[in-house]
């Protein structure tokens, strides 16, 4: 590749032990060569040092967060602020690149000086490795009207974008991810890679792992209307259509004690749901499975 530019690859870690050894490897065992490993710590106790320092490559720098500051996104500005090189992409300590990542969103970017920033799909990965699925990703122009993350954990942009968007913003923790797409999106253009090249583990100690996904998605709805990409009138029927959706998750998942809130959180910001009958029943169904529940302790 000419002039063989350099890469920053940012990689975060928190009590990493059980999966960084793997993750560390998948950058080293990358074709294309020329990238630098900055590893952000946030004071992590588990060993997650110890496994650091058994690496010799002068590719890797490692950088201290005191008291894990700002969380993710500060780790990720304060790694960032070390990054040398012009093109720059971050991934945290339980995933893994395929050896070819690197090598092929870099080519795409030089292919293309007119795109800021590329993206792949990903394998979406259990705590033991196991593939259980591959998620594609949106195409760009569906960007500022996704309702999550449009772009996902596989990329790689220019320094020039870092330059124009600027810092990661600390209060959008924890779906900080969404909020840099959408800002990006907001200034340059993407490309979608139709393929996987990285694995992304999914388990109960993962970010992901850590938050429900209606969770997650509220948070992004306060993200939206910060951007001006979500009318503050349409707040509540967002908010409304994920209490439902949850509703029925939990349902089907017999929590019914959770379930007559959620419904009437979601009623309360969007009456027409009242007239659903599939919404109602669960209401009554879960009511009924709550009162008998305790009739049953009591006695």
């Amino acid at each position: 590749m000419m002039n063989n530019p350099l890469v920053s690859i940012i990689l975060t870690t928190l009590n990493a032990a059980p999966f960084l050894r793997e993750s560390i490897d998948s950058c080293l065992s990358q074709t294309y060569p020329h990238f630098e490993l900055i590893v952000v710590d946030g004071n992590s106790t588990d060993g997650t040092l110890d496994i650091v320092a058994t690496y010799t490559d002068p590719r890797i720098h490692l950088i201290h967060q005191a008291n894990n500051a700002g969380k993710l996104p500060g780790a990720l500005n304060l790694g960032l602020s070390h990054a040398r090189g012009e093109y720059l992409t971050w991934m945290q300590a339980d995933s893994i690149y395929h050896p070819r990542a690197i090598e092929i969103m870099l080519s795409h970017l030089i292919d293309h000086p007119e795109i800021g920033q590329v993206y792949a799909d990903f394998w979406q990965i259990d705590a033991a490795g196991a593939v259980q699925k591959i998620i594609k990703q949106r195409e760009p122009e569906e960007f500022l009207k996704a309702k999550g993350d449009p772009a996902g954990v596989c990329f790689l942009i220019r320094r020039q974008v870092r330059e124009v968007v600027g810092e990661h913003d600390i209060d959008t923790y924890p779906t900080q991810d969404s909020d840099y797409r959408w800002r990006i999106a907001k200034h340059f253009r993407s490309l979608h890679i139709h393929q996987p090249l990285f694995y992304w583990r999914l388990h109960p100690h993962s970010l992901t792992g850590q938050y429900s996904w209606v969770a997650l998605a509220r948070n992004d709805v306060k993200i939206r209307v910060k951007l001006g990409l979500l009318a503050p009138s349409q707040i509540n029927s967002e908010l409304a259509e994920f209490d439902i959706a949850y509703a029925f998750e939990k349902y089907w998942e017999q929590q019914f004690d959770v379930v007559p809130g959620l419904i009437w959180s979601g009623i309360k910001r969007r009456p027409g749901y009242i007239r659903n009958r599939g919404v109602v029943a669960i209401f009554l169904r879960s009511l009924l499975r709550v009162n008998f529940s305790k009739k049953k302790v009591t006695t």
